[in-house]
């Protein structure tokens, strides 16, 4: 499957965000991530821990291609996941 990424796509109110694939230097952004979703969202969306070990195997699994983990960027800050 050819995803063509890095890739970047622009919302209707004209905010540009960046799609890529996480690799290991994502490890705070996506902790970071994890701490700002509200109570809520986090029952809803947790799909692993967020620990540091957790988090470096998943980021490893993405770099190495075993899984499709993808980042969405707005000005350099994880906003999705």
């Amino acid at each position: 499957m050819d995803l063509n990424l890095p890739a970047t796509l622009m919302t209707r109110d004209g905010v540009e965000l960046a799609v890529r694939q996480l690799a290991a230097e994502d490890r705070e952004a996506l902790q970071t991530f994890n701490r700002e979703l509200s109570d809520d969202s986090r029952r809803l969306f947790l799909p692993h821990g967020y620990d540091d070990a957790t988090v470096a195997k998943v980021l490893a699994r993405s770099e190495a291609g075993d899984d499709l983990t993808l980042g969405l960027f707005a000005d350099g800050r994880l906003v999705g996941y």
